[in-house]
């Protein structure tokens, strides 16, 4: 898989070699265990009445949100180290959060490859124009909008739309000129098989009267999934210098604890992942160690309830220094609680945010189309 200078670390240390080999069975204990924590919470939703399955419904969307965890390590083909294994299981564990493997795999290396250029892009709904807007209604808005996922769910169900309809695969070569045949027919097969799965559950509930598809994977979805998803993946690359090519200073590392690690499935060591994207998650602590006193990090955050309490101090004040170690953590919370000073708002433009505002100046034209984004063609190997 090729690699552009955005994702290149440190090379020629001894053991890369060695922290690149997959062990299989640490990704299938992963997946039995998911298993059998989706098995376990469901029966607890099923056995339940009425709001009493609400905090097990809230635990399924969780587990959905760390499924898609697991299929960023199948995309990366370093789950199981067989190429079709990886993208088979990564498939169908996409589909509990309506993710196409191959939508996702497309974009995702592309962006490993654009990470701080204006072409970078993501392949989820995101909202980060509006969470770097100078307004704070603005920013607060479109937090709560970017917290919902809604923009997924809908580009989703239009992408599953136009799959039926035979027309997802012209437009993607329309909007995506540079997308090879077959990425574009394997998504538009991807969709269509989504779509076929989510009619027969449709109708097996009416035949049989039955509300465990809504019970057991839409309220989840809705009211639990997307808001997961969101707060996992913004502390990556939010408020980052996207104005270099450096990892070191466009990606950011958490020091989580041992749930959050597993329920991201070590993606909290964000900046090590795209230094070496070959290396499996569950070896990238090893990796970290590697690195340390060799890359200075420039954002390193103590755990994510801190991120997140400089989320809110930033949607406030509107201050990306917030996101800075030199800010100081005192400073902050004082700045949290009492609220004192002015709006210190400095427009630090994610290539993200030009990539996606259609009315961007910095953003090169593009052909835009039902919510599918022109991209360039991943390097050989990257989709296969």
């Amino acid at each position: 898989m090729g690699q552009s200078n955005s994702s290149r670390g440190p090379r020629g240390r001894p053991g890369n070699k060695k922290l690149r080999r997959v062990n299989p069975w640490i990704f299938w204990a992963k997946l039995i265990l998911l298993v059998l924590l989706l098995t376990a919470t469901g029966f607890g939703v099923i056995s339940l009445e009425g709001i009493a399955k609400l905090p097990f419904q809230i635990v399924l969307g969780v587990l959905f949100a760390h499924a898609i965890e697991l299929v960023h390590q199948c995309l990366h083909k370093t789950a199981t180290g067989r190429t079709d294994v990886d993208h088979f299981l990564g498939m169908v564990l996409g589909w509990l959060g309506l993710v196409s493997l191959w939508y996702y795999l497309y974009w995702h290396w592309w962006h490993h490859r654009n990470n701080g250029t204006e072409e970078d892009q993501e392949s989820f709904g995101y909202a980060y124009e509006l969470l770097q807007s100078p307004s704070r209604r603005t920013r607060i808005l479109g937090f709560l909008w970017h917290l919902s996922q809604l923009q997924h769910y809908f580009m989703a169900l239009s992408r599953m739309y136009l799959a039926v309809s035979g027309r997802l695969y012209p437009e993607l070569k329309v909007t995506t000129p540079e997308m090879p045949d077959h990425t574009a027919r394997l998504i538009q097969r991807d969709y269509r098989i989504m779509t076929a799965i989510l009619s027969l559950a449709v109708l097996a509930s009416f035949a049989w009267q039955s509300t465990l598809v809504l019970q057991l994977w839409l309220v989840p979805l809705l009211l639990a999934y997307g808001l997961a998803h969101a707060l996992i993946e913004l502390p990556e690359h939010f408020q980052c210098d996207h104005s270099t090519r450096d990892v070191s200073r466009n990606t950011r590392t958490i020091k989580a604890g041992r749930f959050m690690r597993w329920l991201t499935n070590f993606n909290d060591l964000h900046r090590e992942h795209h230094y070496d994207p070959h290396i499996p998650m569950d070896k990238l602590p090893t990796y970290a160690q590697s690195l340390q006193g060799q890359q200075e990090y420039k954002y390193l955050e103590v755990s994510y309830l801190i991120f997140y309490i400089c989320v809110l101090c930033y949607l406030w004040k509107g201050n990306p220094a917030v996101f800075s170690a030199t800010y100081g953590r005192a400073t902050l919370l004082c700045s949290l609680l009492l609220m004192e000073g002015q709006p210190c708002y400095q427009g630090v433009t994610s290539p993200i945010v030009s990539r996606r505002g259609s009315q961007s100046k910095a953003a090169p034209s593009r052909v835009r189309s039902k919510g599918l984004h022109r991209g360039e063609r991943p390097r050989k190997g990257d989709d296969q």
